[in-house]
């Protein structure tokens, strides 16, 4: 990651910085005194943040009582914290570089591709529509409406299950779809979601990880809106404690690992095996459960209830689920 720095009280005025977590990988000074700046850069490449400050801080340039070693040391005081919250969602930059591994695999991630469109035909006002199977292997396709004639178009996908990039499915889909088929699209948006699960570590000294980037994410539905709250709460907490008790070692931040798992866990590993169990069902299996669905009379709406009611209508499904429900 790229810092700048403006210096004070030396001849150098700008000081660029390309950090990797605890490590300096390159410095450039711009202006200053050419032999010395760059002898500097050179020496501290490579180096952890705290050495550098350890040799550099405090050194005088004849009367001005600083210098640029000197400046750098300050800058990097400055951006040094006790605790990083590692929240920068799902490629997981920041765990990386602080040595933990990341939330998913590459076959753990979807791809996912939407476009907001005008010129909808809904056959029905206000309802979303969910389509599964081969048109979009792995995930799921979404029609969410924001108006009388606009909607979000869009779907996920796990590559390795597919054929061809999500965003050609995406315009397969809304090709036959009567609803989309003369839509026209004002808007494409898309990334990455981690549905492998969370990691086995989400902490070490100095930092936590939450959010996407912690695969805090329901592996069926793709959803992390309240997990990835969730955990980034439990982190702020944890994170509070320890800089009151001024201790920011990953024994007391493991607390943060426990708090978390104890709360989401069950949900995450609950969905994931209804997950691993969608993935094996074929398009006509998946049309039979939606058919049967029209027969079940829903109290509520929602993932836990979908899951019921596709234990009561597939045996198959009570054999492999039925202990998670």
């Amino acid at each position: 990651m790229e810092y700048r720095y403006k210096p004070e009280g030396v001849c150098s005025r700008e000081l660029v910085f390309d950090i990797e977590g605890d490590i300096v990988k390159s410095v450039k000074v711009v202006g200053g005194c050419p032999g010395n700046t760059v002898g500097i850069s050179k020496l501290v490449e490579g180096m952890k943040i705290k050495d550098i400050i350890k040799k550099l801080k405090g050194i005088p340039c004849g009367y001005r009582g600083t210098s640029c070693p000197d400046q750098l040391a300050i800058a990097l005081e400055e951006i040094k914290a006790k605790i990083v919250i590692a929240a920068d969602g799902p490629e997981g930059h920041v765990a990386r570089w602080a040595g933990l591994k990341g939330s998913a695999k590459a076959k753990e991630m979807e791809s996912g591709v939407q476009y907001e469109m005008v010129n909808v035909e809904f056959d029905r006002e206000a309802v979303i529509e969910f389509y599964f199977g081969s048109c979009a292997p792995g995930g799921y396709v979404w029609i969410f409406p924001k108006g009388d004639d606009i909607a979000n178009v869009g779907l996920a996908i796990l590559q390795h299950k597919a054929t061809k990039p999500a965003i050609e499915y995406l315009d397969d889909f809304i090709a036959k779809c009567p609803a989309t088929k003369n839509a026209q699209a004002v808007e494409l948006n898309v990334g990455g979601d981690p549905v492998g699960g969370m990691p086995k570590k989400m902490y070490d000294d100095n930092i936590l990880v939450c959010g996407d980037a912690a695969g805090q994410v329901n592996p069926l539905t793709g959803g992390g809106i309240i997990s990835g709250m969730t955990g980034g709460m439990y982190a702020g907490q944890v994170a509070a404690e320890a800089i009151k008790e001024g201790d920011h070692s990953k024994k007391f931040l493991k607390k943060y690992d426990k708090i978390t798992r104890d709360d989401l866990s069950h949900e995450i590993d609950k969905y994931k095996k209804v997950q691993e169990y969608m993935l094996t069902l074929s398009d006509e299996e998946l049309d039979n459960i939606a058919h049967a669905f029209q027969d079940v009379n829903f109290e509520k709406i929602s993932t836990t209830e979908l899951v019921k009611a596709l234990v009561k209508v597939s045996p198959k499904a009570l054999l492999k689920l039925g202990k998670f429900i």
